[in-house]
Protein backbone atom coordinates (compact mmCIF):
# COMPACT_ATOMS: atom_id res chain seq x y z
CA UNK A 1 0.00 0.00 0.00
CA UNK A 2 1.38 3.37 -0.82
CA UNK A 3 0.08 6.19 1.17
CA UNK A 4 1.15 10.56 0.59
CA UNK A 5 1.45 12.04 3.44
CA UNK A 6 2.17 15.53 4.11
CA UNK A 7 4.43 16.60 7.22
CA UNK A 8 5.20 19.97 7.95
CA UNK A 9 4.01 20.84 5.30
CA UNK A 10 6.52 18.69 3.01
CA UNK A 11 4.53 16.13 0.57
CA UNK A 12 5.78 12.04 0.48
CA UNK A 13 5.10 8.95 0.09
CA UNK A 14 5.44 5.68 1.62
CA UNK A 15 5.31 1.91 0.61
CA UNK A 16 4.21 0.04 3.34
CA UNK A 17 4.60 -2.80 1.09
CA UNK A 18 8.57 -3.64 2.37
CA UNK A 19 8.37 -6.21 4.89
CA UNK A 20 10.55 -5.19 6.94
CA UNK A 21 8.23 -2.61 7.70
CA UNK A 22 5.94 -4.97 9.50
CA UNK A 23 9.04 -6.72 10.77
CA UNK A 24 9.88 -3.68 12.87
CA UNK A 25 6.03 -2.66 13.54
CA UNK A 26 5.83 -6.10 15.12
CA UNK A 27 9.04 -5.68 16.96
CA UNK A 28 7.91 -2.19 18.24
CA UNK A 29 4.69 -2.73 19.15
CA UNK A 30 4.33 -6.33 19.66
CA UNK A 31 1.64 -6.95 16.89
CA UNK A 32 1.91 -9.74 14.74
CA UNK A 33 0.94 -8.80 10.85
CA UNK A 34 -2.32 -9.91 11.13
CA UNK A 35 -3.13 -8.20 14.29
CA UNK A 36 -1.75 -5.17 12.77
CA UNK A 37 -3.83 -5.12 9.62
CA UNK A 38 -7.05 -5.93 11.90
CA UNK A 39 -6.28 -3.23 13.81
CA UNK A 40 -5.62 -0.76 10.56
CA UNK A 41 -9.18 -2.01 8.90
CA UNK A 42 -10.82 -0.64 12.10
CA UNK A 43 -9.19 2.29 12.02
CA UNK A 44 -6.28 2.88 14.41
CA UNK A 45 -5.10 5.79 13.87
CA UNK A 46 -1.91 4.98 15.90
CA UNK A 47 -1.51 1.50 13.81
CA UNK A 48 -1.68 3.39 10.71
CA UNK A 49 0.19 6.48 11.45
CA UNK A 50 3.18 4.48 13.11
CA UNK A 51 3.27 2.27 10.18
CA UNK A 52 3.14 5.42 7.72
CA UNK A 53 6.33 6.49 9.97
CA UNK A 54 8.45 3.82 9.53
CA UNK A 55 8.07 3.36 6.16
CA UNK A 56 8.99 7.05 5.21
CA UNK A 57 12.30 6.57 7.39
CA UNK A 58 12.47 10.46 8.29
CA UNK A 59 14.52 10.44 11.13
CA UNK A 60 12.82 12.32 13.38
CA UNK A 61 11.60 10.99 16.74
CA UNK A 62 8.05 9.43 15.89
CA UNK A 63 6.14 11.71 18.92
CA UNK A 64 7.88 14.67 16.84
CA UNK A 65 6.81 13.30 13.79
CA UNK A 66 2.74 12.62 14.31
CA UNK A 67 2.84 16.29 15.89
CA UNK A 68 3.57 17.93 12.21
CA UNK A 69 1.37 15.27 10.62
CA UNK A 70 -1.14 17.20 8.13
CA UNK A 71 -2.69 14.47 6.97
CA UNK A 72 -2.26 11.35 4.90
CA UNK A 73 -4.55 8.88 1.96
CA UNK A 74 -4.17 5.77 0.85
CA UNK A 75 -2.93 5.99 -2.83
CA UNK A 76 -2.42 2.62 -3.91
CA UNK A 77 -3.78 -0.53 -2.04
CA UNK A 78 -2.52 -3.13 -5.00
CA UNK A 79 0.43 -4.47 -3.02
CA UNK A 80 1.67 -5.54 -7.01
CA UNK A 81 1.89 -2.21 -7.91
CA UNK A 82 5.20 -0.61 -10.19
CA UNK A 83 5.70 3.01 -8.73
CA UNK A 84 4.45 4.02 -12.32
CA UNK A 85 0.91 3.17 -11.24
CA UNK A 86 0.91 4.96 -7.50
Amino acid sequence: MKVKFINNKTEYTANLDQAWVWVRLEDDLGLTITEAQNKMADGSTKIITYAIWLASEIPTPYDSWIKNLEGFEVVDDDPKATESEA
